[in-house]
């Protein structure tokens, strides 16, 4: 990627939106507008394979996610110090990346912490720089105020300079609407206010924490504390659900986003923005599925993402039949006895993916017929881990090779965060 920097304001009319992107001279360049009226441009080399260029912010991400190695800053950029908490692989770090590098800015995860070591690894391999530590936050304090415990100290013994960025996942399986066990009350809840104990302690700039949508009818209340707490902090709050689809990702995946500024932060006063309305600035068309991964169809690979791996034979069955008969639901009649015999409420179960429409929600579970509509739409098997990294907005270049096993790089890719999220408030925070 190469980098350059226009000082000239931009005309008013031009103003409504943070990006513009432009189609030439076999490269998309993509110009982001400061506050300060200055644009920042980078610029990516058009793949050679044939992609569609009427839809440049389209093209401009294409190119992105085919790229063999990552984009570099320029020399003596502005660094921007992140802490990532619950940071899994890395998905939400790698979007602040790609803002500070469309804003002509370095990045410097300072710390991450994670308690999966698998997940910490790949996130070493991708942001070699920083403290890595398998850490249990469950040792924050639920009280804010309070003497800091052990594992706070030994929070603020890693970052040891000023914070611009604190971005968190905390565990989301409390929340979530497939848990029938501890949904809504769940003790991990809890994890979702420590945050706010690590913002107190480590003082960013700017916060942003990510979840599933019914984060918000946690009992606890975690969200509504959050935010009340926070505000006593001396940040400007704002949370909402996003959708991934309306952002460039070619699935259907919403998540909850808590955003908070500092009022000490540069351009505190952002007017009446929100994290619902920020969708607005970053809206595109609606992808599919074939824009996301058809160029890796019969690709020729002898690395372990690229591997169709093998299903029992009664799901090879399955998988034939809605081939053989040209379907993209199975009939009832062909899924387990639980289904057959009873009502149910789960169709794309066993279900075929199709080119022309956007993938549903990658899990963990991409790996298996029957925990989603996970069968490639030409191929007789369910997705590859390149092709599910591809839907979740990750780019050819990350490197996946920590993982050493089926189950670790299926969990890896499924419990992270489209970058494309992180991204839009990325470039919202640091323009």
């Amino acid at each position: 990627m190469s980098t350059s920097v226009s000082q000239s304001p931009l005309a008013l009319e031009d103003r409504c939106r943070p990006e513009s992107y432009f189609i030439r001279n076999g490269y998309v360049e993509r110009a982001v507008l400061r506050r300060d009226g200055t644009q920042s441009v980078t610029a990516l080399r058009l793949p050679e394979e044939a992609i569609d260029t009427s839809d440049a912010s389209a093209a401009f991400d294409s190119a992105f996610l085919r790229a063999s190695k990552p984009s570099s800053a320029t020399v003596g950029s502005r660094e921007i110090v992140v802490v990532d908490l619950f940071c899994g692989v890395g998905g939400t770090s790698l979007g602040i990346r790609e803002a500070c590098y469309a804003l002509g800015k370095d990045l410097r995860v300072e710390c991450s912490v994670d308690l999966d070591r698998s997940a910490l690894d790949v996130f070493s391999a991708n942001f070699p720089r920083g403290a890595r530590e398998s850490l249990d936050l469950s040792g924050l304090s639920s009280v804010l105020g309070s003497t800091r415990t052990p594992v706070e100290l030994q929070l603020e013994h890693l970052v040891t300079s000023d914070v611009d960025v604190l971005v968190a996942g905390p565990p989301c399986q409390g929340h979530s609407n497939l848990n029938n066990h501890t949904r809504r009350n769940d003790p991990k809840n809890e994890l979702y206010f420590k945050v706010v104990r690590a913002v107190e302690l480590l003082k960013p700039k700017f916060l942003l924490i990510e979840n599933v949508p019914s984060v918000t009818k946690d009992k606890g209340n975690c969200v509504q504390r959050s935010a009340d707490a926070l505000n006593k902090l001396g940040y400007r709050v704002s949370h909402g659900v996003v959708d991934t689809l309306r952002l460039g990702v070619a699935q259907t995946r919403k998540r909850h986003i808590l955003a908070a500024i500092h009022r000490d932060a540069d351009s505190f006063d952002r007017g009446n923005w929100s994290v619902t309305g920020l969708m607005d600035d970053f809206d595109v068309r609606t992808r599919d599925l074939h824009w996301a991964i058809g160029d890796l169809h019969g690709i020729e690979s002898d690395e372990f993402r690229d591997k169709v791996l093998g299903v029992t034979e009664e799901t090879q069955r399955r998988i034939e039949y809605l081939f053989d008969n040209d379907l993209y639901d199975l009939p009832d009649s062909e899924r387990p006895e639980c289904h057959r015999d009873r009502d149910h409420t789960y169709p794309s179960v066993y279900g075929r993916l199709r080119w022309d429409t956007p993938s549903p929600t990658i899990t963990g579970g991409f790996y298996t017929m029957g925990q989603g509509r996970f069968v490639h739409p030409a191929r007789r098997s369910t997705l590859t881990a390149h092709e599910a990294a591809r839907i979740q907005f990750f780019p050819d270049w990350f490197d996946w090779r920590a993982t050493k096993t089926r189950s670790s790089i299926s969990q890896a890719i499924g419990n992270a965060v489209p970058p494309k999220l992180s991204y839009i408030f990325g470039i919202e925070f640091l323009r």
